[in-house]
């Protein structure tokens, strides 16, 4: 049986390695995949989003260890980093912060 988590992380630029590891976590874990950017996509307007906003959907995904390996990575500015989840049951994202 499937049971998608549907994961937004936005965060500032400039956090490129730190993206890199997060993607190293999921990768080490099993058959996750990546969060893959949507920043060009994210163009409303005549301008590209000032900040990095990267989106996945997960099958079997353990949201407290998932924010726990957000936790982990070196970011360079910690607190702009933001992490909304949606349950497949669930109808709407809320953030998400490291237990």
């Amino acid at each position: 049986m499937s049971v998608v988590t549907n994961v937004i992380l936005t965060c500032s630029l400039g956090e490129k390695r730190a993206l890199e590891e997060l993607n190293a976590f999921l990768a080490d874990a099993g058959s996750f995949g990546a969060l893959k950017s949507v920043r060009e996509a994210a163009n409303g307007g005549n301008k590209i989003i000032e900040a990095n906003l990267l989106a996945g959907a997960f099958n079997a995904l353990i949201v407290d260890e998932f924010l726990e390996w957000v936790g982990a990575c070196a970011w360079n500015d910690p607190v702009t980093v933001r992490v909304f989840v949606k349950e497949q049951h669930e109808s709407a994202f809320r953030e998400r912060r490291r237990p």
